[in-house]
């Protein structure tokens, strides 16, 4: 009769969101053990993920807060105000001065965030639980003009090994002369693990018969099947020791489990897009594409395989921005990389304080307003979860953020 009692408890406790679960954890001492052990961490995390549950829009919208909602958007705006959550690691205590940092999240993975603070320092953050874990100080650049340089980072999970893993590269030229002519490129590379807690240098990869050369204004990973992706350019510099323009993108995958680069076959795009963006639509890889105001939808089905891309949907531009009450010639359109529960819609990122859900069958947007005044923002899916930042064995962290 016990196990029977004990199985329905874990039953019903596993369908509950993390905020109940937490309260909960007083009951009695077998509720907390149940609640704080990874067996039941692992458990609730698939039981949310099965049931697309408990999954929570944040938006940045400012250097040290996020907001939330928690749950789906219908086609009118929000069903809740947004919840504000302080990003704890933008405060520092120095002295007796506690100062404000610019916090910037690089990835979102089983609802923990992985941030950069400070110079180059990381964290892992929970923000449904509220725990977080500052990481050991990552190597050192190897040379000092570096330190106004922007690396390249990616967080993902390697569940292989059930481990999280935060990946930094930083791309180092070595001139000949000032007009960089000749030029040859290093990736200074080095991976963080969550279960040794620590940081080591990985090989360079040799990406074939040439360097590439990361593309700046997507320089956070996108998490998917296992690896990061960006994309990037062949590094092929002409006589005058500038880089050849109009060479085809790649993109370049990094995997957590073997810790190893490769590149990904990409869609039969226009290789002259005035823009791309990858991101991770649904748990499929996508490129966003803009050629001449018109939006491409690239969806990877089949990983890995070239032939499986299709385009998802093809967007004028202009008649997409018409449809706005306000006419703004500055408006801009931007997918966020998120279905809608039924699968039906795309969720469309705008200026200013609106969100649109684009109905893929009908070719209708409607807008979504949000119950504040937002400026400029990041938007990120994440889960919401009972997932550690810090190594569970490891006793000492884990009775400093208790």
């Amino acid at each position: 009769m016990l196990e029977l009692y004990e199985e329905l408890v874990v039953d019903i406790l596993l369908r509950l969101p993390v905020k109940s679960l937490l309260r909960f954890r007083c009951v009695s001492k077998f509720w907390r053990d149940l609640i704080d052990s990874k067996y039941f961490i692992d458990m609730h995390r698939q039981q949310s993920i099965n049931s697309n549950t408990n999954f929570h829009m944040m938006f940045q919208i400012s250097s040290n807060q996020l907001c939330s909602c928690s749950e789906y958007f219908d086609n009118d705006g929000l069903k809740r105000s947004l919840t504000k959550i302080d990003i704890p690691m933008s405060r520092q205590t120095i002295g007796s001065r506690t100062q404000c940092f610019c916090t910037e999240i690089i990835g979102c993975c089983n609802g923990l965030l992985c941030t950069q603070f400070l110079d180059f320092d990381y964290a892992l953050w929970n923000p449904f639980t509220r725990r977080y874990n500052k990481l050991p100080q990552a190597p050192k650049l190897e040379f000092d003009l570096l330190k106004n340089s922007k690396p390249f980072e990616g967080f993902g999970y390697d569940h292989v090994h059930d481990v999280y893993k935060v990946l930094r590269i930083f791309q180092i030229f070595y001139p000949d002369d000032f007009n960089r002519k000749n030029s040859i490129i290093r990736n200074q590379i080095c991976v963080y693990s969550l279960r040794l807690n620590s940081w080591k240098y990985i090989e360079d990869y040799p990406y074939g018969d040439h360097n590439y050369e990361f593309q700046y204004n997507h320089n956070r990973g996108c998490f998917v099947n296992g690896a990061s992706h960006w994309l990037a350019y062949p590094l092929i510099l002409n006589e005058n020791g500038f880089r050849v323009q109009g060479l085809e993108w790649s993109i370049v995958a990094f995997n957590f489990e073997v810790e190893k680069f490769s590149t990904i076959p990409h869609p039969n795009a226009n290789r002259n897009g005035k823009s791309f963006q990858i991101d991770n639509l649904g748990g499929f890889l996508c490129i966003f594409e803009e050629v001449c105001e018109t939006c491409y939808v690239w969806v990877m089905k089949q990983y890995g395989v070239g032939e499986s891309w299709i385009k998802l949907l093809s967007l004028d531009l202009h008649s997409f921005k018409l449809e706005y009450p306000i006419a703004d010639p500055d408006r801009y359109v931007q997918p966020v990389a998120y279905y809608s529960k039924n699968g039906e819609k795309l969720l469309m990122k705008t200026n200013f304080n609106t969100l649109t859900w684009y109905n893929l069958k009908e070719a209708t947007s409607n807008i979504i307003r949000f119950p504040i005044k937002m400026g400029s923002y990041n938007a990120y899916m994440c889960l919401e979860s009972l997932v550690l930042p810090y190594n569970v064995d490891d006793k000492e962290i884990a009775a400093q953020i208790q």
